[in-house]
């Protein structure tokens, strides 16, 4: 039990040195509670080529985690944004191993997409998160939730993700109904960050988020409705084309913050129209 402890409080580069030399710990680096991986972490040349890095991030990752058990991750942050061409195939193994029953926090940053071509016709790539992950009892335990460079489908089907309070999502395919979808199954949320979500033309936020603080939206430029009724919002941060903002059910707000393209009296748009909440 002290070496399990000294070891998930070591640094993966640490860990992954002490797993060399001695069995004891690498008997202890399949139930590492906290994995977190990055050019970082890992140690890995960040003035490497692109190809070089994703090789050897890629490499690194599968092999640390074709070892885990899966037994009692409690975080699991993956952060790819310097690979290329990445084959999703990985990502998906990773996730069934890591996020079980237990997992408190899950943070995905991903490349930009990339073109592929399938029957030479271009095609877009971006990773698609299996929801039906979090439908299997883990979606009670997640806490935390960050997304960037993702497609995110929730269906009826998700079930409650009763224990999350912070969900953050950048340059990630959903739409204001699938956003709904999901914040309806999020009855703990206390923070919701939105930023660069192209697909969410109307986004509302339902009653039932009576925790929820602080609310962010930026620069989702197809966007053209903001409605909440969470009674208990006290921050709201807007940047982005103005359209129609309606926060009438949010009565104990504090902090309002917008920074709005094209609008000539943003000043005058706030007292006609938010003022009276705030």
């Amino acid at each position: 039990d002290i070496l399990r402890h000294i070891h998930a409080k070591m640094t993966l580069r640490d860990a992954a040195r002490a797993t060399c030399a001695s069995h004891a710990f690498r008997h202890n680096w399949i139930c590492r509670p906290n994995l977190t991986f990055s050019l970082g972490t890992l140690g890995l040349n960040r003035n490497a080529s692109r190809d070089v890095i994703t090789r050897d991030l890629i490499s690194k990752i599968d092999l640390i985690m074709q070892n885990h058990s899966g037994i009692g991750v409690k975080t699991l942050d993956i952060d790819l944004y310097s690979c290329d061409n990445i084959d999703f195939a990985y990502l998906d193994s990773w996730l069934r191993i890591a996020v079980t029953p237990g997992i408190e926090e899950l943070i995905l940053t991903l490349p930009l997409p990339s073109i592929v071509f399938e029957n030479a016709l271009p095609i877009i790539s971006v990773y698609n998160f299996p929801c039906s992950l979090l439908s299997n009892g883990s979606g009670n335990s997640i806490q935390y939730l960050n997304l960037c460079y993702c497609t995110l489908r929730p269906t009826a089907g998700l079930g409650c993700l009763r224990s999350l309070t912070r969900l953050h999502m950048s340059c990630t395919r959903i739409t204001g109904d699938e956003l709904w979808c999901l914040l309806s199954n999020s009855p703990a949320l206390v923070c919701l960050k939105l930023l660069h979500c192209e697909e969410i033309i109307s986004l509302k936020i339902p009653s039932l988020l009576q925790r929820l603080r602080f609310l962010e939206v930026a620069y989702c430029d197809r966007l053209q409705v903001v409605e909440s009724n969470a009674p208990n919002l006290t921050t709201f941060y807007f940047a982005g084309f103005l359209g129609q903002i309606s926060l009438g059910g949010s009565l104990q707000l504090k902090t309002l913050r917008m920074i709005c393209f094209r609008q000539t009296n943003i000043v005058c748009y706030a007292r006609q129209n938010l003022l009276s909440i705030a």
